[in-house]
């Protein structure tokens, strides 16, 4: 029998988070008046607590009473302001975050928390299903750095010059489960002196060799979309260790010849069932699976093999006044796991949750109050690519209390929505001293009653 899983706290979390920042190499030279720690302490509270902006969060802090929770909460000894704050941040090397993520990934595992997360298991060893995909957090025409991509387009029928950064992020999900546990995010960015745009196939070389560097004995299954369905990326997943579910568009006619090609020798394969679903409306899905094993990715002779899978669902139900209905729909995914009967439900459950990175990831940031599309600042080095890894650390957090801590789930059963949970913690850090997190948490569930003092707001 397994070990129990471990509860992991926030607390836990700005613990190793101020450990960590400790070591970061500070930029300054002689004996600065605000240690490094507090820099990055403060960035991470301003993430974690969903601050709009670096001076919202400036003008509630510096308040010697507020103040108080932010000690407490985040062991932070002094506040910089939000220009000292973007000249030091923008100095720091953006690498220097990995070491966190891996720690805090570590620490997890440790935890057995990913016991339920388990996506597969190949020659009897549990696999992990790793969503990625890149994406835009900031376009402008106007505002821009040495780092920005730059973007030919139109407006108003004239041609203009835009602006923007990327990154490509990856996260560890379960088709089952809402929970999403982010890696260290690599940025697409311009870099000294490149007028070339970087782009996001080779932002996933960077991040694919980082992961298994930093990650050797994770087993995992790399969930890419149709843009990596290529020999280049598949070559270096298998080089580097990873199975993989790719998506494959009808438009590759080298592996779409071989299918059909098998259907005459009978080396591609079908399955299919149906079930029911509904109550009032009673709904009939249809799954039918089409696979062959061993395709070939180009023509090359010389290309990597791999596995494909085709599969479509058909919904069909009368609505209320007898008409026929249906909804059809298709993916198809180039695989390195064995096939069978069994195999497939499960490759293709893996490849359909690929929208998890795109939703639970992406969209949570985007418009779920950590504001990833609102311009903290630009900088003149990595201000930008360190703000994204403050705010994936603090979403990370988020999502290990969503996971593991009952208080956090007991908040957010009332609540019911995260916006309110961070609108709450706003709030009330502004209005009492609370002395932990625990604490924090109790006064909303309301389980037991503080010993808490009012901040005198005059």
């Amino acid at each position: 029998m397994g070990r129990k899983q471990k509860k992991i706290k926030i607390e836990q979390c700005i613990s190793l988070f101020s450990e960590e920042f400790s070591s970061f190499g500070d930029p300054r030279t002689g004996i600065p008046e605000i240690q490094l720690k507090d820099f990055l302490l403060s960035c991470y509270a301003i993430f974690a607590l969903k601050y709009p902006s670096l001076l919202s969060f400036e003008n509630d802090m510096t308040d010697e009473k507020k103040f108080h929770n932010l000690q407490k909460l985040f062991k932070v000894d002094r506040v910089p302001s939000d220009t000292h704050l973007r000249d030091i941040m923008d100095q720091l090397n953006y690498k220097q975050f990995r070491k966190i993520f891996k720690k805090l990934f570590a620490d997890v595992q440790r935890s057995k928390l990913f016991e339920r997360y388990e996506f597969i298991r190949l020659n009897n060893r549990p696999h992990y299903l790793i969503n990625g995909d890149g994406s835009g957090y900031f376009r402008s025409d106007k505002i821009s750095c040495d780092c920005c991509m730059e973007y030919e387009t139109t407006k108003n029928n004239e041609p203009i010059t835009k602006f923007g950064h990327n990154i490509f992020a990856a996260a560890l999900v379960h088709p089952e489960h809402k929970e999403v546990f982010p890696l260290c995010p690599e940025p697409i960015f311009n870099k000294d002196g490149n007028n070339k745009n970087d782009c996001e196939q080779n932002a996933f070389k960077r991040f694919i060799a980082d992961f298994r560097r930093e990650h050797p004995k994770l087993d995992a299954v790399i969930n890419l979309d149709a843009l990596f369905a290529t020999e280049p990326p598949i070559r270096l997943l298998f080089e580097n260790d990873c199975s993989f579910i790719i998506g494959v568009k009808e438009t590759n006619n080298t592996v779409y010849m071989q299918v059909n090609d098998g259907e005459e020798d009978g080396s591609t394969k079908h399955y299919n069932y149906s079930y029911e679903i509904g109550d009032k409306i009673i709904k009939t899905v249809h799954h039918n699976y089409r696979y062959r094993t061993k395709v070939r990715i180009n023509q090359d002779i010389k290309s990597p093999k791999v596995n494909f899978v085709e599969f479509w669902e058909v919904t069909s139900w009368k609505d209320k006044d007898g008409n026929d209905k249906e909804q059809k729909r298709h993916f198809a995914f180039l695989t390195d796991i064995p096939l069978s009967e069994e195999s497939i439900i499960t490759i293709v459950k893996g490849g359909r949750a690929r929208w998890k990175i795109e939703n639970e990831t992406f969209n949570t940031l985007k418009n779920h109050g950590y504001h990833l599309e609102h311009n903290f600042g630009h900088g003149n080095e990595n201000l930008s690519i360190n703000f994204i890894n403050m705010m994936f650390l603090a979403f990370f957090v988020d999502q290990i209390q969503l996971s593991s801590c009952q208080k956090f789930k007991e908040v957010m059963k009332k609540l019911k929505r995260k916006m309110y949970v961070w609108a709450e913690l706003i709030a009330q850090t502004k209005q009492l001293f609370f002395e932990s997190w625990d604490q924090f948490y109790g006064l909303i569930v309301g389980d037991f009653k503080l010993k808490i003092e009012v901040i005198d707001t005059r």
